[in-house]
């Protein structure tokens, strides 16, 4: 009778490892789904305005170099709430400034009242004729390496 309760036990053991296992995987899928669309939409949309201020998180692991645009245009000009922040990466305030994560070259380059812009469709920024990398080509990475 105690081999039959164990082999119950390990049973259940097993099965509710399978359903855990099965919990993560969808957790994961949809966590890469909800990336790639704020990927989608944020290269979808076009925006521009004076660069405000410029921020650096030595601390942090991921997305140390951070700019704020003070937004004169943007398109959609009514930011959806599902689209309106993606943190680390976007976030679009009340005082209608955009904060993004950049590359460290883009943070090194530009400085506190330029004008910058990005053009709809598009997975870079433009200040003073010069084009830097603002989203990367992988899939699975935000900012380009």
């Amino acid at each position: 009778m105690k081999r039959v309760i164990n082999s119950l036990i390990g049973i259940s053991m097993i099965l509710s490892s399978c359903d855990y296992v099965n919990f993560t995987k969808g957790v994961k899928n949809d966590s890469e789904k909800i990336f790639v669309s704020h990927k989608k939409f944020f290269k979808s949309l076009f925006f521009n305005g004076t660069i405000s201020e410029k921020k650096y998180c030595a601390k942090c692991q991921f997305n140390k170099y951070q700019i704020i645009i003070d937004l004169k245009e943007k398109e959609p000009k009514t930011i959806d709430i599902g689209n309106f922040s993606y943190q680390p990466y976007y976030f679009f305030n009340d005082k209608n400034q955009l904060t993004i994560s950049v590359t460290p070259n883009l943070y090194e380059s530009v400085k506190a009242g330029l004008f910058i812009e990005k053009k709809m469709d598009s997975d870079s920024l433009t200040s003073e004729r010069l084009q830097y990398d603002l989203l990367s080509d992988k899939e699975s990475q935000w900012v380009p390496k």
